[in-house]
């Protein structure tokens, strides 16, 4: 295994009770086997409020700095089949 924690602490607030979250794991970058273990693990967080199926929160951190090797779009086509799948709509800042 790897020494100490890379994985992504994504985190959904609400006043509302939540019934369900997922996380998803997204691509990595293209970098050595050693690299891999001490980089910080992409994901996205796809939160369900009670009471409401047909509504769902996803929480991203994508790879900022993916150099061209095509990381970003690999993790953001993985995030759309995610929500077209779920039937899902996604509404962003980005």
């Amino acid at each position: 295994e790897h020494l100490g924690r890379v994985g992504m602490h994504l985190v959904t607030f609400s006043r509302y009770r939540i019934s369900s979250a997922t996380r998803w794991q997204l691509p990595l970058l293209k970098e050595s086997k050693i690299r891999q273990l001490f980089n910080l693990r992409r994901c996205a967080l796809d939160t369900v409020l009670e009471d409401s199926d047909d509504f769902a929160l996803i929480n991203t951190h994508l790879s900022a700095f993916s150099r061209g090797d095509g990381t970003l779009e690999k993790q953001v086509d993985t995030l759309l089949t995610k929500v077209l799948i779920g039937k899902k709509i996604l509404a962003s800042s980005w």
